[in-house]
């Protein structure tokens, strides 16, 4: 059995606006239900010093990571990379057909 774990980070919304507050709950509840994932919860990518838990968790992750994130796709991925937090972009989905 393998010991592979995937990192999922949510970046919470700016505010405290409680439809996307709810959609992050359901979303973390979900996710943390799911064998092999590792779920944590950090301020927005935008507002995370270099000092903050945060960010020194973003840091510290080692494999595979997936951000959801408040912005757009590049926006986090520029965010994180400022911050040296270096990565790539995943394989984009086929979409969905019946």
């Amino acid at each position: 059995m393998s010991q592979h774990r995937l990192t999922v980070v949510l970046s919470q919304a700016q505010g405290k606006h409680p439809a996307k507050r709810a959609l992050e709950e359901s979303i973390v509840a979900a996710l943390i239900m799911e064998p092999g994932l590792e779920v944590s919860v950090v301020p927005y990518l935008y507002d995370l010093d270099a000092e903050h838990t945060g960010r020194l968790f973003l840091e510290s992750v080692q494999g595979d990571m997936v951000v959801l994130a408040w912005m757009f796709p590049r926006a986090a991925f520029w965010v994180l990379d400022r911050d040296g937090i270096r990565g790539h972009f995943g394989k984009k989905p086929a979409p969905f057909s019946p």
